[in-house]
């Protein structure tokens, strides 16, 4: 609650004056200056301050905090505050008051004198600014978890509108509330004897706890992108070490010392002297509608040589600061189709190495140029299919050069820096985003990374979309390690977060970035991705998250070295770039295609197989003999020599799945139609259309064949179509599973002939088709695989919840027919089975594995059966353990194994995440675990609450771990029953014997946030990784009760 009044004056430069009856006898008044190394804020004379000195401000937007002022507080609770400052007619000063603790966490923000940047919630109301100018009042009041000593600074905040000169005189501080401020005259005021002072240094939390001290560490980030001002404590306390907002940690500011690593984004800086210097349209880029370009052609050296002088100049002074850890060469961008003379001539030098002479180039094209300087890239790919190929190719390897320009200075100048990047993730599958930028990732990770870099991508998406992403990537990195450099979901959820998380870590990606930590005052979409609540209390969904990354650090050693393992040969999904440039935004300009990739995915995933990528490219390397099968799902148009070695595959025992029409044109658009045949199908002729709005009236059905008969199909919407059982077929694939019925979008009217129909259309025309080419097995479907649904073709929830399992059993039973077995084997009921995912396994270079578990079940799942495929030579763990979601017991598990190279285990039920870990070697790791668990949620504490803790340390080495002791460490203001426990000498894989440890949380609770409780054993030799149990703290119904008073 706040509120103004208009009083009387105050105290010298900026000062706080103390009124408590409870911690401190009688008021007493601290006085703030002026930051060393900032110059924004100065101490000025005012007539009308309380001793003649304010603290003074310009007009404008930055982030610089005044000088703190520093006190004690003999006890913790609530304090009533107001703030005075000089308000000026028609016009705001916009700032804000600060609060930190004696760790430097935020314990309150309080926003005063502020025009809002953001539309106002009643936006048709003028704003209202003051009437005249004088001094005035805001009041507010703040809690004091503990007693300690505790800062209080003033900051400027964003804002719109007429703005005023920032002007501070005093605050006033009360452990009771101030009724009556204009009773403050400067005279009594000035009489105030000095506040306590605060009795130690103000300093962060020591990093090593919370965070560990891996090299190289396991990038766990948390992005300040707008924020109103850093609070790397409470980053730290979250487990957080990485940032993007390399300003926050230079020397001077609070996070100097914090140890936090962040990312430096030196080549995205605006350039407005080279905007004027070459002014518009000098350099510019041009589209294929002749209109120009604010940004420059990536073929105008002049402009980016300067651009990346100035980045490396940038990158060397950060050096000196020491807080960076990588360098970013490029943002969520992909590069352009070009059309200015600068790019064309580029082009025209690209098609001669090529082509070598113009003949060839018009055999190719179907085109007649008599020289180099005639030819002109298409505006559409509609015009010349074969030319706009060539002109998507130029344009994205113009693109990749120019970054990989960018990535070896980078790699000359700083050395010891990680390379990385912050590219789309809607330019995997977004069909928009692929259809409009020229940038394609295989060219990218060919051309511009390096062993030693990160490659990165910003992906906000949940679960198998997240899923699919990952592995896309994977599957084009050739081992280049990536990392998610922003991501969020869009859900508050926390279940959602916690498996889009777990679903990133557990596929071997290499760093997790999350967007964003602040909820920030001038951008609309920040209150959405923020992790904080504008009062800075944490979302559920950060404690989700946080969860995870306390547990990344226990196991970072593994989770930075371990690769993923194959004990089966995946499922290869062909990656059409050529399509790509063809299926607009059939559903969404943000995500897919009415085939939705993602679909497909999960699909397979579902039924417990690997999915891994492929390209044309990478198929004519050799790659398609590393799978277990190939699906080809839109996937009409493919080079004649990956077509050709897929045909040739297939036949020599290659198991494939297809739909709509597969290969039927190359990249020239000659139609071929060898390879849709292996399939057992070729399309039907086109029949005239039929006179579709008679034949609707005239139809005799609501829903069925003869309506559906009469409708021309010629979009999306009129394409539906249902498959179900062929009424005679007695194929060995449909055993278990027929009847069946299922329903899609993409209708495709195909002829028959070779193989069997195992599923039949309106009409009883054939719409699944198996068919045994050569040696090979394939399966195709007459529509859009990745629409199918387990229903009618009028759906209202595209979950499965109101349909049945049909697309999933015939994958599924398509392929084990095959004689290609998943990767796991899930022992639920059917449709949970679906919904869980055991990924491959990841191996470290110690031969400690691990097979992470997610389920995307709505509630938790109880202990169940897991079959798995183990990796070919891998030698057996001498110790297994399983891991569930929020708790960081270590739960001993029995694992057999069985004939084929396959492993047996129960796993514990768990709400969202879990996992199996198998060790060969990893020294001391610790298992700990409140008393009352509550499966899928973090354990709860209130204020002055208390928790007993178990904790156990195993010796997970073939080596004696000697004698030491654990190491309780908390945040400021808690308190354990001990800080350290003696642990004995352990054998050899030997576990210790439990070990209780209580913990009581504050008298009080500013702010509803999750909270470390951290563990960590050491002796002379050896310290384990942290083990740290994540806790939301939050006010006691007594607290609660007193605040609404």
């Amino acid at each position: 609650m706040s509120r103004k009044i208009r009083g009387a004056g105050f105290l010298l430069s900026f000062c706080l004056v103390i009124v408590s009856r409870s911690s401190i006898a009688g008021p007493v008044r601290l006085k703030c200056g002026v930051a060393e190394k900032n110059q924004r804020w100065q101490s000025v004379s005012a007539a009308w301050a309380s001793d003649g000195q304010v603290l003074k401000a310009a007009p404008g937007h930055y982030s610089e905090e005044s000088a703190p002022a520093e006190f004690h507080l003999t006890k913790g609770g609530k304090y009533y505050a107001a703030v005075r400052y000089w308000e000026e007619k028609d016009k705001r000063s916009n700032f804000a008051v600060l609060v930190r603790n004696g760790a430097l966490e935020t314990v309150h923000f309080e926003k005063v004198d502020w025009n809002k940047y953001l539309p106002a919630a009643r936006s048709y109301e003028a704003a209202e600014y003051p009437q005249t100018s004088g001094p005035a009042w805001h009041s507010f009041s703040f809690i004091a978890e503990f007693p300690g000593d505790y800062r209080i600074s003033v900051l400027p905040l964003i804002y719109k509108g007429a703005a005023s000169w920032r002007q501070i005189d005093c605050i006033l501080l009360s452990a009771e509330p101030i009724d009556d401020l204009t009773k403050f005259d400067l005279s009594s005021l000035n009489r105030l004897p000095p506040a306590e002072k605060a009795r130690k240094d103000f300093a962060l939390p020591g990093p090593s706890p919370f965070i560990g001290n891996v090299t190289p560490p396991f990038p766990l980030g948390i992005i300040n992108c707008g924020s109103t001002f850093s609070d790397p404590a409470s980053q730290i306390y979250l487990g957080f070490a990485h940032d993007h907002a390399a300003n926050y940690y230079l020397k001077g500011t609070v996070g100097e010392t914090s140890g936090i690593k962040a990312m430096l984004s030196p080549f995205s800086d605006y350039q407005p002297d080279l905007q004027k210097k070459y002014p518009k349209p000098q350099g510019r880029f041009v589209n294929a509608n002749g209109e120009v370009g604010n940004s420059f052609s990536l073929h105008f050296s002049e402009f980016w040589d300067e651009v990346n002088r100035r980045a490396i100049a940038k990158i060397r002074q950060h050096l000196e600061e020491g807080n960076i850890g990588q360098v970013c060469i490029s943002g969520e961008w992909g590069g352009f189709y070009d059309y200015s003379e600068l790019s064309i001539a580029k082009f025209r030098l690209f098609l001669e190495e090529r082509y070598q002479d113009c003949a060839r180039l018009n055999a190719i094209w179907n085109t007649s140029y008599r020289s180099w300087q005639e030819v002109q890239p298409p505006k559409t790919v509609g015009e010349n299919p074969a030319a706009y190929y060539d002109f998507q190719e130029f344009s994205g390897k113009t693109f990749a050069k120019l970054l990989a320009v960018r990535a070896e200075l980078v790699r000359q100048a700083a050395p010891n820096v990680k390379v990385t990047s912050q590219l789309s993730n809607l330019n995997i599958f977004g069909a928009d985003f692929k259809r409009r930028l020229p940038m394609d990732y295989e060219e990218i990770f060919n051309i511009v990374f390096k062993p030693g870099d990160l490659f990165g991508w910003d992906g906000y998406c949940a679960d198998d979309y997240m899923g699919a992403e990952v592995d896309f990537l994977d599957s084009m990195s050739g081992g280049i390690p990536i990392v998610n450099q922003e991501t969020n979901v869009h859900t508050e959820d926390p279940f959602i977060m916690s498996r889009t998380f777990w679903t990133m870590a557990g596929k071997g990606v290499k760093g997790i970035y999350l967007f964003m930590f602040q909820e920030g005052v001038f951008h609309d979409s920040y209150p959405k991705w923020a992790l904080l609540n504008g009062d800075f209390s944490h979302k559920d969904k950060l404690g989700s998250a946080a969860d995870i990354v306390q547990e990344i650090h226990r196991m970072e050693p593994f989770f930075t070295a371990a690769r993923r393992a194959y004990a089966v040969r995946p499922v290869y999904v062909y990656y059409s770039r050529l399509d790509s440039l063809y299926h607009g935004p059939l559903l969404s300009s943000w995500s897919e295609s009415a085939n939705s990739p993602y679909r497909v995915y999960e699909l397979l995933r579902g039924a417990g197989y690997a999915v891994r990528y492929i390209t044309a490219e990478q198929i004519c390397a050799g790659t398609l003999e590393e799978a277990g099968a190939l699906v080809l799902s839109q996937s009409e148009r493919i080079p004649a020599e990956a077509s050709r070695k897929i045909s040739e595959w297939i036949q020599s025992g290659g198991i494939a799945i297809a739909d709509m029409l597969p290969g039927i044109k190359d990249r020239t658009d000659r139609t071929d139609l060898s390879l849709m045949r292996l399939f057992g199908v070729e399309p039907a002729a086109k029949e005239a259309p039929a006179k579709s709005v008679l034949a609707l009236q005239e139809s005799s059905q609501g829903y069925g064949e003869v309506t559906i008969s009469a409708i021309e199909n010629k979009d999306i919407p009129s394409s539906v179509f249902e498959i179900w059982q062929q009424f005679d077929s007695q194929h060995p694939m449909l055993r278990g599973i027929a009847p069946y019925t299922f329903s899609g979008l993409g209708r495709q009217k195909v002829n028959l002939i070779a193989g069997e129909t195992v599923g039949m259309g309106f009409g009883g025309v054939p719409a699944l088709v198996v068919n045994e080419p050569g040696q090979g097995k394939t399966l195709y479907l007459a529509g859009m695989l990745g629409s199918v649904y387990g229903g009618s073709c009028s759906r209202y929830e595209f979950d499965d919840a109101h349909a049945g399992s049909s697309p999933h059993r015939l994958i599924a039973n398509f392929l084990s027919w095959a004689g290609l077995p998943p990767q796991a084997k899930v022992h639920l009921e059917e449709k949970r089975v679906r919904k869980i995912r055991v990924e491959n396994p990841l191996v470290d270079p110690k031969g400690n594995i691990m097979f992470a578990l997610t389920s995307f079940n709505d509630g938790a799942v109880e202990s169940f059966t897991v079959d798995a495929a183990w990796p070919q030579n891998l030698p057996k763990p001498k110790r297994f353990f399983a891991v569930v979601d929020h708790s960081r017991r270590l739960h001993p598990v029995d694992v057999q194994f069985t004939e084929n190279n396959q492993i047996r285990f129960i796993i514990p039920g768990f709400r969202t995440y879990a996992a199996l870990f198998g060790f060969q070697e990893f020294g001391p790791l610790l298992s700990m675990y409140a008393d009352y668990d509550e499966r899928g949620k973090l354990t709860q504490i209130s204020s002055n609450g208390n928790i007993r803790f178990t904790v156990e340390v195993h010796n997970l080495s073939g080596q004696t771990l000697e004698k030491g002791e654990l190491r309780l460490t908390l945040p400021e203001g808690w308190k354990g029953s001990r800080a350290t426990i003696p642990v004995s000498k352990l054998r050899p894989w030997q576990s210790s014997r439990k070990y209780s440890v209580s913990i009581t949380a504050p008298e009080h609770c500013a702010l509803r946030r999750v909270r470390p409780v951290s563990m960590t054993f050491r002796n002379s030799q050896v310290q384990s990784t942290p083990c740290t149990t994540m806790l939301w703290f939050e006010k006691a119904n007594s607290e609660n009760a007193a605040s609404a008073k």
